[in-house]
Parts: C-alpha cells; sequence; structure tokens
C-alpha cells in the first residue's frame, strides 16, 4: 500500500475545508476513505443543527446562517 499518499482523517479534513470556497467546485477533490464496504466521502462539517422549520449551516469561513426550509 501506498502510505506515502496517506494522511490522517483530521488533516484530510482540513484540507478539504481550506480549499472550498476559494477554488472552484470542480478543482476541489474528495477525501476518501476505503473501508472494507467500499470507498466513502468525508466532507468538513457544515451543517450545525436543525429544528422543525430551519437548519444551522456554517460555511467555509466558519460564518453560521440559518436556512428555512417552506
Amino acid at each position: 500500500m501506498k502510505s506515502h499518499f496517506r494522511t490522517t482523517i483530521n488533516k484530510g479534513l482540513q484540507i478539504i475545508a481550506a480549499l472550498r470556497g476559494w477554488t472552484s467546485g470542480y478543482a476541489v477533490p474528495q477525501f476518501i476513505i476505503d473501508t472494507p464496504g467500499g470507498k466513502i466521502p468525508l466532507l468538513p462539517d457544515y451543517f450545525v443543527s436543525k429544528n422543525d422549520n430551519c437548519i444551522i449551516l456554517r460555511n467555509y469561513e466558519g460564518k453560521e446562517f440559518t436556512y428555512y426550509e417552506d
């Protein structure tokens, strides 16, 4: 296995978060973990919370926004 292409999960998520918002969406790579059950993409945590009619989201700069569902 090519371990020189590996990074920690935290570092991988930091790299992806740093690229988002500054790089075209097509240029942002996916951070994938290859598990025995298949490849699973990981994303930085942009979902903060949810209640009956809205969700709180965090953008790439760490700012939080409320999105109201109809």
